[in-house]
């Protein structure tokens, strides 16, 4: 268990699962963007290897988000002895909030046991989604680690880290940061995209819906014709009317009115109902009853509940009126429809 899952439960409040599955799908996203500019670009150009330390959605706050980091060279120095481990912990834990506070600039410093350090957070519309770490000997100079954290520093440990200069340390750093924000960047860009595809698919899906109840309807009115005026693809008028259609299917199992629709819209009561009828090629009223009478058929299927129930859950104050309209809509009462239904 890192140091995140440890602390979690001291790192504020607890996150709702629509924000942990965020967290997560923004930092999967994360994680192979920057998997493969690290192993691609970055050890290529620098020889240098970072590590990532990947957080658990601890809190949903920024301000409380603020675990102890764990360091590499702790974790590989953790036999060398509780003077060490002490050294170590003041460090990282220090030198670690001050890299999650940098705001994504990343927090450059020189260690107790005398590596050069870079620490970035990799951060997305305020998640915490990890920690990046550099680590390097230095070549020449720069601080001396002291005497209890270099017993611990083990000849295994400072082979495995190449000694840089500050100012090629520095150019690494840079780097990274690069690295870091278009990580970040392309796993927004990713969820964007994702928001957008399912945006558009829902569109999709309520003109289809839409076409069908149009042409339910021109075959149930008198004369068998509605004719729909085509409104230009695209065009502010569409978005318009998309926008209102959007608004009578979530609220049409209330008492919705077209002054409602049409302030929701921003737009006088006359010009919406010209508009919806030129698009839909039905009036506000008869594609609301549409809706709402389609609704019912649905609903109609379970046998448990009652005719006047299922009239008010989609929109009737009148059971009788909705019984009605039913009849006029299907040629069925609604307990006729539910006995056909049930035979087909």
């Amino acid at each position: 268990m890192n140091a995140l899952a440890r602390n979690g439960k001291r790192c504020g409040s607890r996150p709702t699962s629509a924000q942990v599955l965020r967290h997560n799908k923004l930092q999967n996203l994360a994680r192979q963007c920057i998997q493969r500019l690290l192993a691609k670009l970055f050890t290529e150009m620098t020889g240098l290897r970072p590590s990532v330390l990947w957080a658990l959605p601890v809190s949903v706050t920024p301000a409380a988000n603020k675990p102890s980091l764990d360091c590499p060279a702790r974790r590989r120095r953790a036999r060398a002895g509780p003077a060490v481990e002490v050294s170590c912990r003041r460090c990282f834990s220090e030198e670690g909030q001050r890299a999650l506070r940098s705001g994504g600039v990343g927090h450059q410093f020189v260690g107790a046991c005398g590596l050069r350090n870079f620490w970035i957070p990799l951060q997305a519309q305020g998640l915490h989604l990890g920690t990046v770490i550099l680590q390097a000997r230095g070549s020449s100079g720069g601080r001396r680690p002291t005497e209890s954290a270099a017993r611990g520093v083990s000849a295994p440990l400072a082979a495995s880290l190449p000694p840089v200069s500050a100012a090629e340390f520095r150019r690494a750093a840079g780097l990274l940061q690069l690295i870091v924000h278009d990580a970040t960047q392309t796993a927004l860009a990713e969820e964007r995209k994702e928001q957008l595809g399912r945006l558009a698919q829902r569109v999709q899906q309520r003109e289809q819906q839409s076409a069908k109840l149009r042409q339910r309807l021109q075959r149930a009115l008198p004369g068998g014709e509605t004719k729909a005026a085509r409104v230009a693809p695209g065009s502010h008028a569409e978005q318009l009317v998309q926008v209102m259609l959007d608004y009578l299917h979530e609220h049409y199992t209330q008492p919705v009115t077209l002054k409602e629709m049409a302030d929701h819209a921003s737009l006088n009561s006359a010009y919406a109902s010209a508009l919806f009828s030129q698009a839909v090629g039905m009036s506000f009223k008869q594609y609301l009853a549409v809706v709402r009478l389609e609704s019912a058929k649905t609903q109609l299927s379970d046998p448990t509940r009652r005719v006047s129930e299922i009239a008010y859950a989609v929109g009737y104050s009148d059971p009788n009126r909705f019984r009605l309209a039913f009849k006029q809509w299907t040629g069925f009462s609604p307990s006729a429809w539910r006995q056909v239904s049930a035979g087909s």
